[in-house]
């Protein structure tokens, strides 16, 4: 006896990597390839190589993003650099004084 035919065609795996490649959420490539998150839940299940595909397209906006902004600066931009250099710069600080933190809540539990 056949199970039920999958909702999975290579049309919809096609929407759904197009919507991973722009950086949507699970459930806005859910919407635009119009199918349930259970649906693709039980879809990347079945089949781990997808979920590692789904991984490294919703990487792909950020990974555009940095390119761009290397080129600015490697080009001589200097409002690109100085924004990158006070963005790196706050975030290293933050992630200091998060590290901070925890340390002392460690002794502090200790």
């Amino acid at each position: 006896m056949a199970g039920r035919p999958t909702k999975i065609t290579p049309e919809v795996v096609g929407k759904l990597e197009a919507a991973f490649r722009i950086g949507c959420s699970d459930a806005e490539a859910c919407f635009f390839a119009e199918i349930s998150r259970d649906t693709l839940y039980e879809y990347q299940k079945k089949n781990p190589a997808f979920s590692g595909r789904k991984m490294e397209l919703k990487s792909a906006p950020m990974l555009g993003a940095r390119k761009v902004i290397a080129k600015a600066i490697k080009d001589g931009d200097l409002k690109t650099a100085k924004w990158y250099f006070e963005y790196t710069l706050k975030r290293e600080i933050a992630l200091r004084n998060l590290r901070s933190r925890e340390e002392r809540n460690d002794l502090n539990n200790s």
